[in-house]
């Protein structure tokens, strides 16, 4: 378990920056034990909209894993997220020289998940040899980027209405997050623990 959680933080900041892109405030979440299982997505982005009076957010998720294999399994732990997060993501990677959406296994039945469940697939692809150091090798030096890596959508994650209750157990249980300050905030902070 502790050197999986080591190769997916590898993942992480790469993911972190590409919801980040999207105008989401974005931060590694992963070592959050508050949501209890399945309830601590690995990244977490808040995107807020100030409108004449009120102001409104948007939660959105990523579940990232360094294969897809087994990916029928934890791609329902992104499906769990979707209790509290406007959109989830699973994303994953992919070790390649030649990236191609199309060469990715099972990839016709990955989206006929995604669409049934109603979350996004995101594709991490990376070299050959950074993906055999990520899965089996010493990761310690390995750092993943927006330079190394390409980060293709296969499946689009959908918005769709959380119950508010869900939301707010999520933002202040899990985030603690108690204010429209602290969500103003929330990427400016320390990674949530």
């Amino acid at each position: 378990e502790p050197q999986r959680q080591q190769r997916e933080d590898k993942l992480y900041q790469v993911l972190r920056d590409w919801l980040a892109s999207r105008k989401y405030q974005a931060k590694v979440t992963a070592t959050s034990r508050k949501g209890k299982t399945w309830g601590n997505p690995d990244i977490t982005g808040i995107r807020i909209e100030e409108l004449p009076g009120q102001v409104t957010f948007e939660v959105a998720t990523i579940e990232a894993k360094i294969g897809s294999d087994d990916w029928a399994y934890w791609l329902f732990e992104a499906v769990s997220h979707k209790r509290f997060a406007h959109r989830a993501y699973f994303a994953f990677a992919v070790g390649t020289d030649s990236p191609s959406v199309a060469n990715i296994k099972d990839i016709d039945r990955l989206c006929e998940y995604a669409e049934k469940y109603r979350i996004g697939i995101l594709a991490v692809f990376i070299s050959s040899a950074d993906y055999q150091t990520l899965r089996s090798g010493d990761v310690t030096n390995l750092v993943l980027s927006g330079d190394n890596t390409r980060i293709e959508v296969v499946w689009p994650a959908f918005h769709e209405n959380v119950q508010p209750a869900a939301l707010n157990e999520f933002v202040r249980s899990v985030l603690g997050l108690k204010s429209i300050q602290d969500l103003c905030n929330f990427a400016n902070d320390a990674e949530v623990s």
